[in-house]
């Protein structure tokens, strides 16, 4: 709660908007993703000077040093600014009953890896899954385009031998196993994925370059191994078949597709491009 000395303190320096500024952005405390964007000199001044006492108070004795490599030291003061920058706009992480509650079918957690690949997660995967390194304003953006999936730490081999068992038949188009021997033993690591429904936007007829192109900022390229562990897992959920029209690239130049025969994979040079081959994408965690 403010101090109502401050405020009248504040009342002394400023007009009642930029005091009703500074509570404001008091007030919204760790609401990070509602705070606006504003550079130091749009900030009212006793705001930026109360920040500037808490700093320095938390540098001890060692406040001369810091202050100096500030003064000095430009390297110093931009790796300090990108610390800050990134402690203080680090948005909290979701818990997974939200991201199931606001991604529904497109949700495919613990429970879904239990029921359909017939895996227990560890307790240190557990700890993995109990953040969704996403915010509920993403994932409510993405809850009709993208899966939200707990992805653990099975190769495609692995997948479709689980999946063979429990199903009593292979879910994978006949392969030739020997020529994805390597990329198909491949474990990678545990984590969520949060991973486009649809290859992207206008990539296919193109090549991976020109593919990489059309990317934003916060989206990446998942590997086959993710791409087989989602759209697999989501069909065996919903009976929804993704990828059934247009297959999608992936980051180990091969591509994964989903039809009435079962997944499949195809390697595809970097170089080749094909109207019914668009690439996969993910989103990046925050």
């Amino acid at each position: 709660m403010t101090n109502p000395h401050f405020i009248v303190v504040l009342n002394k320096f400023f007009k009642k908007d930029a005091i009703k500024q500074h509570l404001e952005i008091i007030s919204k405390g760790q609401q990070k993703e509602q705070r606006k964007k504003m550079k130091a000199d749009q900030i009212p001044y006793m705001v930026v000077k109360e920040a500037v006492a808490h700093f320095l108070d938390s540098l001890g004795e060692d406040a001369v040093s810091v202050i100096v490599e500030i003064n000095t030291n430009p390297y110093f003061r931009r790796r300090l600014g990108e610390i800050a920058i990134s402690e203080a706009c680090k948005i909290p992480p979701t818990n997974p009953a939200e991201a199931r509650e606001i991604m529904g079918k497109n949700f495919f957690g613990i429970e879904e890896t239990i029921k359909h690949f017939g895996v227990k997660p560890t307790e240190e995967q557990i700890k993995v899954f109990n953040e969704v390194p996403w915010s509920k304003k993403m994932l409510e953006s993405c809850k009709d385009t993208h899966i939200l999936a707990f992805v653990l730490s099975l190769s495609i081999i692995d997948i479709n031998n689980i999946t063979k068992k429990l199903t009593n038949r292979s879910l994978f188009y006949p392969l030739e196993w020997n020529t994805f021997q390597t990329l198909a033993k491949r474990k990678g690591k545990v984590g969520w994925q949060l991973v486009r429904k649809k290859p992207l936007s206008k990539s296919t007829s193109k090549t991976l370059k020109q593919q990489r192109v059309l990317l934003k900022k916060d989206e990446g390229v998942p590997d086959a191994r993710i791409m087989v562990y989602v759209t697999l897992g989501h069909f065996l959920a919903t009976g929804e078949r993704l990828f059934e029209q247009k297959d999608v690239r992936c980051a180990d130049h091969v591509i994964v597709g989903l039809n009435i025969n079962g997944i499949y994979l195809e390697k595809l040079p970097d170089h080749i491009s094909s109207h019914l081959v668009g690439l996969a994408s993910a989103k990046k965690p925050n």
